[in-house]
């Protein structure tokens, strides 16, 4: 099996692809891997966590198209002096970087983890991706949409296998925690102030429910920060919501809420979801994002893709209905933990790294 692995990521922020990642760092490390990783763009929230999990870490930051290809000399170097047996890369600029690291140095394997559908990149990244992905040894898909739409839209044959995605149970599993227990109903939305998180949909749902006793708090920071607020401000919800940041303490900052928002326009397969469904969390998410994962009105409530108007009716229903729906959150609970486990990705990404 391989004894030296190489992690790539653009940044060490917040996302599902970096958590994920972080599971894998203290797992492998704890299995006698020798890990090291690359942050190709830049730091973020989560860099402190990485390099306090043992593995060596590398911070790059990019200043333009050509300080891309000068900083991939030097990860070339770094990748060169470690003796990498295997490079694991996630998102796309990782997936670029390792593109060129794979055609220099061909004995290193290369796997490339797709946490997303990406309907939505440019015509030109998803042409890049599709040809440098030809060229990975093993492309992971984390979920069955992911694993179709790289199917059908990358042409990826032999090298293609579906994991699907999962979390730390032992971690996010916190009881029989009571929720909806005060007048006032706590909703949250987690996620990069982005627009594929959906939070202008959610905004205008809840205009029209300014009457009811209700609070939104929002966790995360993004380049849409500013925008929202003006929405907000424009809707009149500045006394319902509260902006709560990038939490160093997910577990902790959301003992209080009652209901998780999840108006994606798109997901791969929402780890927040898993881990919040484990909390014993109301779930309330678009069809895309609620796909794979709750069934509607057993498991949690989805509701349509950018229709508002529903997910107003969605959050009025769980409003005035919280006997119903904490036992709908009980179920959903049980089936996380049943379900959402990463221990079956581990073992079948480990199963990967030992057959290449």
């Amino acid at each position: 099996m391989s004894k030296k692995i190489v992690y790539l990521i653009p940044r060490f922020s917040t996302g599902g692809a970096e958590k994920m990642l972080l599971d894998y760092v203290r797992y492998f490390k704890g299995q006698g891997f020798e890990i090291l990783v690359i942050a190709v763009l830049a730091g973020g929230e989560l860099e402190i966590e990485f390099e306090n999990s043992g593995a060596k870490t590398y911070v790059f930051e990019k200043k333009g198209f050509f300080s891309f290809f000068k900083n991939l000399k030097k990860i070339k170097r770094i990748i060169k002096n470690f003796e990498a047996d295997l490079v694991h890369s996630h998102v796309f600029s990782a997936d670029f970087t390792a593109y060129f690291v794979k055609k220099e140095f061909k004995n290193t394997k290369w796997i490339s983890t797709q946490h997303n559908v990406e309907y939505n990149s440019s015509f030109i990244r998803k042409k890049v991706w599709a040809k440098i992905l030809k060229s990975a040894d093993k492309v992971i898909a984390v979920s069955e949409k992911v694993f179709v739409f790289d199917k059908n839209y990358f042409k990826l044959k032999n090298n293609l296998i579906k994991i699907q995605n999962g979390v730390d149970v032992e971690k996010w599993f916190t009881g029989k925690k009571e929720i909806l227990k005060n007048k006032t109903v706590n909703l949250a939305i987690i996620g990069r102030l982005t627009k594929q998180k959906g939070h202008e949909y959610l905004f205008e749902a809840l205009k029209d429910l300014k009457d009811k006793n209700w609070v939104l708090h929002i966790f995360g920071e993004g380049e849409l920060k500013n925008k929202l607020k003006k929405i907000v401000k424009k809707f009149n919800l500045d006394k319902q919501i509260i902006w709560r940041g990038v939490s160093k303490d997910l577990i902790t900052d959301t003992t209080e809420i009652d209901v998780l928002t999840q108006p994606s326009l798109w997901e791969g397969l929402s780890l927040v979801i898993m881990e919040m469904m484990l909390q014993g969390k109301i779930i309330l998410a678009s069809e895309i994002a609620a796909e794979e994962l709750i069934q509607d009105k057993k498991t949690g409530f989805v509701c349509k893709n950018k229709k508002s108007k529903d997910l107003t009716e969605k959050i009025k229903y769980i409003i005035e209905n919280r006997e119903e729906c904490k036992k709908i959150a009980k179920i959903g609970q049980d089936y996380a933990v049943k379900n959402f486990a990463i221990t079956e990705n581990l073992k079948k990404v480990a199963a990967i790294y030992r057959d290449l």
